[in-house]
């Protein structure tokens, strides 16, 4: 047992020697390829501060407002028959309607393949 043990632990650092190389080669490359225009873009400090639209406790209440025109729209569609399934267009429909509308009805009600999973 003790013997598995140092062979797991010696391929572990291995491992993790291995991935700290990787890193520091895939570090060394971004900084050589790296545009330098972004470097100058970076080091000229952080951007100036975005003024808030909405100050400090408006926040909930404007989101909480969106939320309620929000439910009102879906409600006002749900009214409004938007929300109904329909058939396929004519447009979707082949030009041999009849056999593509049996393949697709055997298609839908066969049962569901062992091979593909639901």
């Amino acid at each position: 047992m003790p013997i598995a043990l140092g062979i797991t632990a010696i391929g572990m650092t291995l491992l993790f020697l291995a991935l700290g190389l990787f890193y520091g080669l895939l570090a060394l490359l971004t900084a050589v390829v790296r545009d330098p225009t972004t470097a100058v873009q970076a080091s000229a400090g952080p951007p100036p501060p975005q003024v808030a639209l909405v100050a400090g406790d408006d926040v909930v209440g404007t989101r909480r407002r969106a939320a309620a025109i929000a439910v009102a729209l879906a409600r006002a569609e749900a009214e409004a028959g938007a929300w109904t399934v329909s058939g396929p267009d004519e447009s979707d429909v082949p030009a041999a309607g009849g056999w593509w509308a049996l393949h697709h009805g055997r298609r839908l009600s066969a049962p569901p393949s062992p091979w593909r999973g639901r």
